[in-house]
């Protein structure tokens, strides 16, 4: 490994860490004073309509984020400035006119199947068409390795929507609300668009260098489709749980459990984002000892914050959602408890199907997203007349974790890059270890409980040598590059 990696690494991951930690204290902000703020019977209604922007938004994606990000590393690895110009601009041409054309049908579909809501729908709809390009713009940043802008213009986007859409719900009622998303994702693709415009090289491309749009798709494609399936299955479950039960609050029960398990997911895949263009680089140089070197890494981090998330959310998440919502979202602690031990899979599963990308295997990919999609449905057509919908959320536990098994053992089999188990066994009994000690203090007080099972589980991962000085050591680079990493 190059003697600068570490350091590189590490303020990778400590830059996006950062970011992701100031956008989830927002992002819990916002789950929480949102909800209560719209009441909720309004917040279903909220969230049903953006549920429809959001599905606009992932079929007209083409998965044309992810060739950017994966490929502009790739690029300017090898100087090929023309065919990184050409990409950028076909692309962009590209998501405009498909997210035109998504806007379109949607305003057709709403016509004839929800007149009812099309005054709500039409007004954010072109909210769409910003979110596209803003995508794009985000992901080039990623790609040319700018993680403070590309995690500041999340930032942006977090605060606003704390700022904007209480204050106008506050004025204008729910169209207010719909609405101030407009303003949010405007702002940063602006601001995005000004930072990215300086990257990309002001030159003249050659048609015998430019890259094909059939070459673009063949890569895409599956990404598009992956993508489609798996974020659109969050909108479908929705749609399902209204079908059988009516826009209620239990909409907004399983949407906020969901999101603050994402929120926790985001953390977990902190250092994943912060590694993927330095393994692009690693495997066009053919290092695969490099390669399965941080792929450990990314497991080993990942695995340790999964255990850790789980026993807390078993300790404080119903006390936490009790608190700053209110009684009435009691429900959602019980939902987030039971859809947080999909964490264990994520964990291992997520670092995993970047392989994916690198390799150019792509249709893995598509196949997680149909497979996962088509299994959470299932299970929620299945489970929610029957057992409701603390059914349903362990049916999402388990549609969740069974494609990222199977996807991360079809990448075993294509890669040969193996896991090093021993450290998954030494967490997994470390986290169990020290929840078994603590859950008995659970009765007496959860705080407390809380508070021991982090100190044994901290100390067995340092006993284990699982948590080791080296990890330390990295994190001390920041303060004094000069240091060698032990």
């Amino acid at each position: 490994m190059k003697n600068n990696l570490p350091l590189e690494l590490a303020r990778n991951t400590v830059t996006l860490y950062t970011g992701e930690v100031f956008i989830f204290i927002l992002a819990i902000v916002y789950t929480f004073i949102v909800p209560r703020m719209l009441g909720t019977e309004v917040y279903a209604t909220f969230i049903f309509i953006v549920s429809i922007m959001n599905t606009v938004v992932l079929f007209t994606g083409l998965g044309l984020s992810g060739y950017l990000s994966r490929f502009i590393p790739q690029f300017v690895t090898e100087n090929n400035f023309e065919k990184l110009r050409s990409t950028v601009s076909r692309i962009m041409k590209f998501r405009l006119l498909f997210s035109g054309l998504g806007v379109f049908i949607a305003c057709l579909f709403s016509l004839f199947f929800l007149q009812s809501f099309l005054h709500l729908i039409l007004i954010i709809l072109p909210t769409t068409i910003v979110i596209s390009f803003l995508s794009l713009v985000s992901s080039g940043l990623y790609g040319f390795k700018e993680f403070a802008k590309h995690k500041f213009l999340d930032f942006l986007i977090s605060l606003f929507k704390v700022l904007f859409i209480p204050t106008l719900f506050i004025v204008y009622g729910l169209s207010g609300a719909l609405f101030a998303l407009f303003p949010i994702y405007l702002i940063t693709v602006i601001l995005g668009s000004y930072w990215l415009d300086p990257k990309i090289p002001k030159i003249e491309v050659q048609e015998v260098n430019s890259i094909k749009i059939k070459e673009i798709l063949k890569f895409t494609t599956p990404l598009y489709i992956e993508g489609a399936f798996s974020r659109f299955r969050i909108p479908a479950l929705i749609f399902v749980i209204a079908y059988f039960g009516g826009i209620t609050s239990e909409i907004g029960y399983v949407f906020i459990a969901i999101t603050l398990t994402e929120m926790i997911i985001l953390l977990l895949m902190i250092i994943t984002k912060a590694l993927y263009p330095t393994l692009v680089r690693a495997f066009s140089r053919n290092d695969i000892k490099e390669l399965t070197e941080l792929l450990n890494h990314n497991i080993r981090y990942a695995f340790m914050m999964a255990l850790f998330a789980i026993p807390i959310i078993f300790f404080l998440g119903e006390h936490i959602v009790s608190l700053v919502l209110g009684t009435e979202y009691l429900m959602v602690g019980t939902l987030w408890k039971i859809i947080s031990f999909s964490l264990i899979a994520v964990a291992i599963g997520a670092p995993y199907r970047r392989l994916a990308l690198i390799y150019k295997r792509t249709e893995i990919n598509q196949a997680f997203g149909m497979i996962l999609f088509i299994l959470t449905i299932s299970f929620t057509i299945i489970l929610v007349p029957l057992a409701g919908i603390v059914g349903m959320s362990y049916g999402y536990t388990i549609a969740y974790s069974l494609p990222l098994v199977f996807t991360t053992i079809v990448l075993f089999r294509l890669s040969r890059i193996k896991i090093n188990f021993l450290n998954i066994l030494k967490v997994l009994v470390s986290s169990i270890i020290s929840f078994s000690c603590s859950y008995f203090l659970f009765s007496a007080s959860n705080y407390l409980a809380t508070a021991v099972f982090t100190v044994l589980y901290l100390t067995l991962l340092f006993l284990t040598g699982v948590l080791r000085k080296r990890d330390v050591s990295l994190i001390r680079m920041l303060i004094q590059p000069n240091k060698s990493v032990r």
